[in-house]
C-alpha cells in the first residue's frame, strides 16, 4: 500500500519529475544530433531511397569505417560526460524529492523542491561517493577474488585454470545455473545498496544532518532491524519499474521488426522515439515515488 500511495503522490508532484526527465533527454540529445548530422551528409544522394532505412549495410560500415570510428569516439566522450552530469543531476533532484517527501505539502512544488535540492546537494554528493564505494566493493566481492576463492575453490573445489574454470563442471547446465545465481545475488546486493542510499538521504534530510557517514550507518541499521518494513515498499516500486521496462522492451522489439520487414515505415521510428521519451518520464516518476514511500516509512515508525 505504501508503494501505491507513493506512486499516487508522486503523480501529483509531476512538475519535479518532469524536469528530471527533460534533463536526461537533453543530455542524450547532442550525440543523437551528431549522428544525425553526419549521416545526413554521408547518405545524401549516394544510396537508393530506403536502402539503408532499417539498418546500415556491412558495405556502408566498411566504406565509412574511419569516420564511424571517429564519430563513435566523439560520441562516447560526450556520453561519458553526460553520464556524470546525469548522476549529479540525480543528486540534485534527490534533494528536491527529500524536501517534498518530508514537508507534507503539495503547493509551490518547484520552489520547495529547488530549495531542498540546493540545501542537500553537497551532503548527497558524499552519500553518492559512499554508494559508489560500496558498489565497487560488492562488484569486487562477486566477480573477483572472494567469489573465486570461496565459491569456486572452497565450495565447488574447481581446480585452478588459466581459462574459464567453469569448464570443469560436470554439465553446461551447472555452469549456466552458477552464472545465473551469481548475477542474481549481485543484482540483489545492488538493489539493497541503492535502497540504503535512499534511506540515508531521507534520514539526513529528516534530521537536518550533515554527516553522510551517520546517514549511511543509520540507514544500514534501520534496514537490518526492520527489513520487511523498510524494503517492502521500495521492492514494490522496483518491481513496477522492472515490469515497465520489460513491457517497453517487448513493444520496441516489435516495432524494430516492422523496420526490418519494410523500408518506409517511418511511423515505427516515431513510435520508438515516443516509447523512449515516455519510459524516461515514467522512470523519473517512479524514482520520486521511492522517496515518498520511504519517507512514509520514516514517519510511521519513527526511524
Amino acid at each position: 500500500m505504501r508503494a501505491l500511495r507513493g506512486m499516487a503522490l508522486a503523480g501529483l508532484l509531476w512538475r519535479w519529475w518532469a524536469l528530471a526527465a527533460l534533463l536526461e533527454l537533453g543530455l542524450a540529445l547532442p550525440p543523437a544530433l551528431l549522428w544525425h548530422q553526419w549521416l545526413g551528409g554521408a547518405l545524401a544522394n549516394r544510396y537508393a531511397q530506403g536502402e539503408l532505412f532499417a539498418n546500415l549495410s556491412s558495405t556502408f560500415r566498411f566504406d565509412h569505417r574511419a569516420q564511424i570510428g571517429a564519430l563513435e569516439s566523439n560520441a562516447s566522450l560526450w556520453l561519458g560526460c553526460a553520464a556524470l552530469l546525469a548522476m549529479l543531476g540525480g543528486i540534485f533532484f534527490a534533494g528536491g524529492w527529500a524536501e517534498l517527501a518530508l514537508d507534507g505539502q503539495e503547493r509551490r512544488v518547484i520552489e520547495r523542491a529547488g530549495s531542498g535540492a540546493r540545501r542537500f546537494f553537497w551532503r548527497y554528493v558524499r552519500v553518492w561517493l559512499g554508494t559508489l564505494l560500496l558498489l565497487a566493493l560488492w562488484s569486487w566481492t562477486l566477480f573477483d577474488w572472494p567469489w573465486n576463492k570461496v565459491v569456486l575453490s572452497w565450495i565447488l573445489r574447481l581446480p585452478e585454470s588459466s581459462g574459464d574454470r567453469l569448464e570443469n563442471l560436470t554439465s553446461e547446465w551447472s555452469a549456466v545455473a552458477l552464472q545465473l545465481a551469481q548475477a542474481g545475488v549481485y543484482a540483489l546486493g545492488v538493489a539493497l545498496v541503492l535502497a540504503c542510499a535512499d534511506y540515508a538521504r531521507l534520514r539526513i534530510a529528516n534530521a537536518q544532518g550533515r554527516s553522510a557517514l551517520v546517514g549511511w550507518f543509520g540507514a544500514l541499521w534501520m534496514v537490518a532491524r526492520h527489513p520487511l518494513r523498510t524494503l517492502g515498499p521500495l521492492a514494490g516500486i522496483l518491481g513496477a519499474e522492472v515490469a515497465l521496462v520489460a513491457l517497453a522492451s517487448w513493444y520496441a522489439r516489435g516495432q524494430e521488426g516492422v523496420l526490418v520487414a519494410g523500408t518506409s515505415q517511418m511511423h515505427a521510428v516515431w513510435i520508438l522515439v515516443a516509447t523512449t521519451v515516455l519510459l524516461t518520464f515514467l522512470r523519473c516518476w517512479l524514482r520520486g515515488a521511492r522517496y515518498l514511500a520511504g519517507a512514509e516509512v520514516l514517519r510511521e515508525h519513527g526511524f
